[in-house]
């Protein structure tokens, strides 16, 4: 895979140290003692044992600020002037907790994730804010990071699994070839016999044929086998945020089904961040810990899954979620809803509350001044100034998964 702006190869950087998956878990209250005691020994050396090819599972840990993002603006040039994707975006990821950005198509959540990496096209520009990691080493501004530091941070700290797996791996290369190729561009020196001893772990952790899958090209596996294949490559050299662009688009639901419980398994077993980039509401409340629902450039909402999806104190939070079908509606209940009007036009920037046009609980001071993010309660924030009128979601069924 290459980075988009220079045609490098951006999977890696030089010594990793971190072991993201491991089978061994303990069985009794001795075993989960003396593992306990084990693991505190690892996490304070930070060595990882990619000689060995065994995966060993980090400690979790407190809840701690992994990345921030301050303000940030991003604009694209185009004929008509700057489109405003992203529009002053704050927000944080925090370590072991995965959190979902919700919100329509056009919204600006796919450039926001790109921005983290610093992936977006030739014609973005980024006007203002910082995004700021917090590594293993000392605080790092992303934006101002060189090519070669960036090429250091990516897929080594922090990976990205594309939205279409079908066009990401290079046709004309098999399998093994990209892992070893991802290793070595960070770990100089290792063999291939190391490399792809991790390489099987992995994707036996995925549910496929090791062997098979490594010595295949691209267009040998299907769409599920490539995407679980690329999801194991992101993770062979145990990055600390790992970024999903619609995990599941295009896929039939029972591959669907297998891809969300092999998520849920590697997240409970391991100690890192998920980033879900998703108008899938349901995959959402599956596997969040928080979510962000973004609108015209801008997070309107951010909070806690539960708060969000049972309580909903922005509009167009609470309009997503009242325009997922229900299998079966209950007596006197409303049958399928949307959200009139549409998205704003995001070259032309007003001084008003973006969503004002299409709220139904909209009031004369959100057409003329734009609402902040503002806490409401602990860890929800929401942009409203009419946040109290909006009423509560009755039960979750409008966004749960069923199996």
């Amino acid at each position: 895979m290459t980075d988009k702006n220079s045609n490098t190869n951006y999977y890696s950087r030089p010594g990793n140290n971190r072991d993201p998956i491991n089978n061994d878990r303990p069985d009794t209250a001795d075993e989960i003692k003396e593992q306990t005691e084990a693991q505190k020994v690892k996490s304070e050396s930070a060595v990882a044992d990619l000689d060995g090819g065994d995966l060993k599972i980090n400690p979790k840990t407190d809840r701690n600020k992994l990345m921030e993002v301050k303000n940030l603006h991003i604009a694209y040039n185009t004929d008509r002037g700057k489109l405003h994707a992203v529009n002053g975006v704050d927000f944080s990821i925090y370590n072991n907790e995965t959190t979902a950005v919700i919100g329509e198509s056009g919204c600006g959540k796919t450039t926001l994730c790109l921005a983290l990496l610093k992936l977006t096209e030739k014609n973005a520009r980024y006007l203002s804010g910082e995004i700021i990691y917090q590594g293993d080493e000392q605080e790092k501004n992303i934006l101002k990071l060189d090519e070669g530091e960036l090429r250091k941070l990516r897929w080594s700290d922090i990976s990205l699994v594309f939205q279409a797996s079908q066009s990401v791996f290079n046709p004309v290369i098999k399998i093994k070839e990209h892992f070893i190729d991802t290793v070595r561009a960070h770990q100089r020196g290792l063999s291939a016999k190391k490399i792809l001893k991790r390489a099987r772990n992995l994707l036996e952790q995925m549910q496929l044929d090791a062997d098979r899958v490594l010595s295949s090209y691209a267009h040998e596996l299907s769409g599920g086998m490539k995407q679980r294949t690329l999801i194991a490559l992101s993770f062979i050299l145990e990055p600390k945020i790992v970024i999903f662009d619609e995990p599941t688009t295009a896929l039939d639901v029972l591959t669907q089904r297998k891809i969300l419980d092999l998520l849920k398994t590697i997240k409970e077993k391991n100690d890192f961040s998920l980033i879900i980039i998703t108008h899938d509401l349901a995959i959402s409340a599956e596997l969040a810990d928080n979510v962000a629902t973004m609108y015209a450039g801008k997070i309107v909402e951010y909070g806690p899954v539960e708060s969000i999806y049972y309580q909903p104190r922005h509009p167009y939070s609470y309009g997503l979620i009242k325009a997922v079908p229900k299998i079966v509606a209950g007596e006197g209940e409303e049958g399928l809803t949307s959200i009139t009007g549409k998205p704003p036009d995001l070259i032309e920037i007003q001084e008003q509350c973006s969503f004002a046009p299409r709220c139904d609980f909209a009031s004369s001071k959100c057409y003329n001044t734009i609402p902040s993010l503002n806490n409401i309660a602990e860890g929800h924030q929401v942009a409203c100034f009419n946040y109290q009128e909006v009423p509560s979601i009755k039960d979750g069924s409008h966004v749960q998964n069923s199996d």
